[in-house]
């Protein structure tokens, strides 16, 4: 039959009913605890792409804050941003990269690179602080003898701890514009 499929060669077969069965009875329980998905109904989820692209970023100096701007972009105005912005995000970073292991001969053979954001959340009119947060991620690499493989894996480390960064900051914009925007 349609519904049954064989769980071994010799073996009775089970039915996919009680599979799903199980599936609806679950989807049951988790919508009657009050679960609810971070951008919420279809209308609430519009709403929410609408006030994430009023949120204006403002420049971040250096490469890394480029990495992490542009990140920030594309994961807060997905569906383009708009002209005329009801806040603005402003984010300052720090990196530190030290040594991590040490050789007996003091040549350090793997490093860790701390990324540490600090960002707040803008009225675009008054200029007023809405909302402040830190985050902050670290990425490890190693240390060899080729120059090459230094840079590669220091640029590779970089880029790691601003996709971290830019996710975090994201998803506390969201949370922000959940919380305050959409009223």
């Amino acid at each position: 039959m349609w519904w049954c499929s064989p769980v071994n060669a010799g073996t009775r077969r089970r039915p996919i009913r009680s599979a799903a069965l199980a599936g609806s009875l679950l989807l049951a329980a988790v919508t009657g605890c009050g679960f609810q998905p971070l951008y919420g109904t279809k209308t609430t989820r519009d709403r929410a792409v609408i006030e994430l692209s009023s949120v204006a970023i403002d420049p971040i100096p250096d490469r890394i804050g480029q990495l992490v701007r542009n990140d920030l972009i594309d994961r807060i105005h997905t569906k383009g941003r708009d002209y005329q912005p009801r806040y603005r995000l402003k984010v300052d970073l720090t990196t530190a990269n030290e040594g991590l292991a040490v050789r007996s001969d003091d040549v350090v053979t793997r490093r860790n690179m701390t990324l540490s954001a600090t960002y707040s959340i803008y009225n675009s009119k008054t200029g007023a602080v809405l909302f402040e947060g830190h985050t902050f991620s670290v990425a490890s690499y190693n240390v060899g003898n080729s120059e090459f493989a230094n840079l590669s894996a220091q640029r590779d480390a970089r880029v790691r701890t601003a996709r971290e960064v830019s996710e975090e900051i994201k998803n506390q914009v969201v949370y922000f514009v959940r919380t305050n925007g959409m009223k």
